[in-house]
């Protein structure tokens, strides 16, 4: 239902009484989740309780339910703008941003693309509001400063630098715990022999060399990307079809030292 409403078609256009009466029930539906963005305004620094030592197999179950909230800070804006709120509207948008704020810290790439999308569901609610009547010209000075802020926060080359973090059990652990991180072994209380018929498969995968030629065609590309990231907008996603070539024709690897210098990364 937020997702129907946010992505509405068409000019700009004043709700059907029905339509902002079901919206209202669904904004009014959600008092926990409000008392908890009231108690949020006030903190300066906060994070979800994420244990980022698993590796590639990190649980990340706050990830949808954040860009839940935001849908939800955003439909509240629009309900608060048609029922001629302009106050109200502007907090809400404040929240939407909150939200997308608080996975920015996330040093991993599925955390920013669910932050970028927060931020699209936040801009597009913004561009509903401000057809439905002005706001505060504080709002509006509040939220452009903030989004400045953003503009210059570079959190997709942060990311990328962690993914080279996670992969560090994938090539650099043990073959028990390379394993585990690659979902192929059971967790503590599961059979022995599945876990140790995974943990020979990775050690063959060392001996032969296969992890350590992956580490460097993987370091690589996550370089590449890296280079890209700081390209100003849109030259960085050019980059994209380049890469889905190296994968095709196979030359992806570099030279032993631009991968010493790279794997040095993951130890720091």
């Amino acid at each position: 239902e937020f997702s129907r409403v946010l992505f509405r078609s068409g000019p700009p256009r004043t709700a059907p009484p029905d339509d902002l009466a079901r919206w209202k029930k669904l904004v009014d539906g959600m008092p926990e989740a409000w008392a908890a963005m009231e108690r949020a305004r006030g903190r300066k620094l906060s994070r979800y309780p994420v244990d980022f030592r698993a590796g590639f197999n990190t649980l990340l179950p706050h990830l949808a339910a954040t860009k839940q909230l935001a849908q939800a800070c955003a439909l509240r804006a629009l309900v608060a703008a048609e029922d001629g709120r302009p106050h109200d509207a502007a907090t809400a948008l404040a929240d939407a941003l909150l939200v997308h704020e608080s996975l920015q810290p996330e040093p991993i790439m599925i955390s920013q693309l669910v932050a970028a999308a927060s931020l699209s569901i936040t801009m597009n609610a913004a561009s509903d509001v401000l057809s439905a009547g002005p706001l505060p010209d504080e709002s509006l000075l509040r939220m452009q400063r903030r989004l400045e802020s953003l503009a210059t926060t570079n959190r997709i080359m942060a990311a990328l630098v962690g993914e080279i973090c996670l992969s560090r059990e994938i090539f650099r652990g043990s073959p028990a715990s390379q394993s585990l991180a690659m979902g192929m072994g059971s967790a503590a209380g599961g059979s022995a022999g599945p876990q140790l018929a995974a943990a020979f498969m990775m050690g063959l995968y060392s001996v032969l060399g296969l992890n350590a030629a992956d580490e460097r065609f993987y370091l690589a590309q996550l370089d590449r990307m890296i280079a890209a990231s700081r390209l100003p907008w849109p030259q960085p996603i050019h980059g994209a079809p380049r890469i889905d070539d190296l994968f095709k024709n196979g030359d992806g690897d570099r030279s032993e030292e631009h991968t010493s210098e790279l794997q040095s990364r993951v130890d720091i």
